[in-house]
């Protein structure tokens, strides 16, 4: 599904799609981080989930969830490069859709 538009609020950390059925969904940033689709982000996703307590977390002092650039890939995605190096994530707007779900479920809790 295409979307509308995009618009990136940069001061409130926010992404913003509005789709072609008019439906507004506001990403915040760090929810965009924390759902990466990169296969990077997915195997750390995964290893967090088995809780290995001897695996020692690399330290960033740059902020991974400050987006610095957000680009177009396309008309499919987009493209987030974050303050701390991380840009291989494509979040294809079928993904952007599904992510909408997901953050609509987790705000009605």
């Amino acid at each position: 599904m295409q979307p509308r538009s995009l618009e990136w609020k940069e001061k409130e950390k926010l992404f913003v799609v509005t789709w072609q059925c008019g439906r507004i969904t506001s990403f915040p940033l760090v929810f965009l981080r924390k759902n990466c689709p990169c296969a990077t982000c997915k195997d750390a996703s995964k290893e967090a989930k088995q809780k290995d307590p001897f695996k020692l977390l690399p330290s960033n002092p740059k902020d991974p969830d400050q987006a610095i650039r957000i680009d177009p890939v396309g008309r499919y995605a987009i493209r987030i490069s974050w303050e701390d190096g991380h840009a291989t994530g494509l979040y294809s707007f079928d993904v952007l859709k599904e992510l909408s779900h997901k953050l609509d479920a987790e705000n009605a809790h």
